[in-house]
């Protein structure tokens, strides 16, 4: 069994795997930010919130997967992959710059969930609160 990354993070951090640590909380910071409710989304983000969460997801993912896939579980692996579809796929009406309704769409409502997940599985609210310390 595949040990959960707020254990493997103190191993690469041993290691200094620094890549496998930085590009965890990069994508872990993305995560946080598609997983927010679309009211929150709309609070938090400035600009254009459509490039902005796009922009900072995409080369985060391929990154994490790049460098760490091989150690963490694959249910994780499987839901970034998933992630990165649908975000690749939104159909033109999710897919509006300057838009704040966008998030409220079946396309975005199913990232937010998956981005949930991804964060449960990573332990983020434990790993998250040491991203000072390890970075």
């Amino acid at each position: 069994m595949t040990e959960p990354i707020s254990a493997l993070i103190w191993v690469w951090y041993g290691a200094d795997e620094k890549s496998k640590i930085e590009s965890t909380f990069k994508l872990g910071n993305s995560l946080w930010q598609l997983a927010l409710t679309p009211k929150e989304k709309n609070e938090t983000i400035p600009d254009c919130m459509y490039c902005e969460l796009t922009n900072q997801y995409f080369g985060r993912d391929t990154d994490f997967l790049e460098v760490c896939s091989g150690d963490v579980e694959n249910g994780l692996v499987l839901i970034i992959n998933e992630i990165s579809r649908t975000l690749e796929d939104l159909p033109p009406e999710e897919a509006v710059c300057f838009s704040s309704t966008i998030f409220s769409h079946p396309g975005w409502l199913k990232v937010q969930e998956l981005s949930s997940q991804a964060l449960k599985i990573m332990n983020w609210a434990e790993i998250s609160i040491y991203e000072c310390e390890l970075s």
